[in-house]
């Protein structure tokens, strides 16, 4: 047997976990969840340490939520290009490292707040740039307001509130496998309002 290659049952058993997943089972869906969410977290968390991010570990538990989040979105298209010649997990891996790699990339760029005048003067953000966002926000803050309170507070407590999965999770009463799919159906009601493809 070539050296990563599953089993034939074991593959042809993923197969069908994704089949199921892709008819609309939710069982499916959270066996898939509770099988593979420990790996994704563990190659999430490698590669997050491997890029220097902080607190790698709390990070990797959000990095598979949205992992999962990203299968399920447009309608499970993610889900749909999953094939051989990939293992069902080999394919989450690479999913999961790269979503590990664009969170790290992301915070090594995110602004750390208007207190860092040297931002400005080595070209980064004006004043004035600040206070469009701010009327950016705004316009979100007014949408957002017509959201369920469930997503508009799932969606505040993770990307305002900085929460993590499992904060998240204790706050709205909810298994922690669950927040992903939640937040990624949140913000596509709220692009929805906002008009945004």
């Amino acid at each position: 047997m070539i050296r990563g290659a599953l089993p034939v049952d074991r593959a042809s058993s993923d197969r069908a976990l994704v089949e199921a997943c892709l008819s609309g089972d939710e069982e499916a869906w959270e066996a898939l969840v509770a099988k593979f969410r420990p790996f994704v977290a563990r190659v999430a968390e490698e590669a997050l340490t491997r890029c220097g991010a902080e607190d790698p570990r709390s990070r990797a538990d959000d990095v598979a939520g949205d992992v999962f989040a990203e299968l399920v979105e447009n309608d499970k298209h993610a889900l749909t290009r999953f094939g051989p010649p990939w293992s069902l997990a080999s394919w989450l891996a690479i999913i999961a490292r790269r979503r590990a790699m664009r969170v790290a990339r992301r915070d090594q760029r995110a602004p750390r707040g208007l207190e860092e005048p040297e931002r400005v003067a080595a070209g980064g953000r004006t004043p004035a740039s600040e206070v469009g966002e701010v009327d950016r926000y705004a316009h979100v803050r007014e949408h957002l307001a017509q959201l369920s309170p469930r997503d508009r507070l799932a969606l505040q407590l993770f990307y305002e509130g900085g929460r993590s999965y499992q904060e998240v999770a204790a706050a709205l009463d909810l298994p922690v496998e669950r927040i992903g799919t939640l937040l990624a159906r949140a913000r596509k009601r709220l692009a929805k309002a906002l008009g945004l493809p």
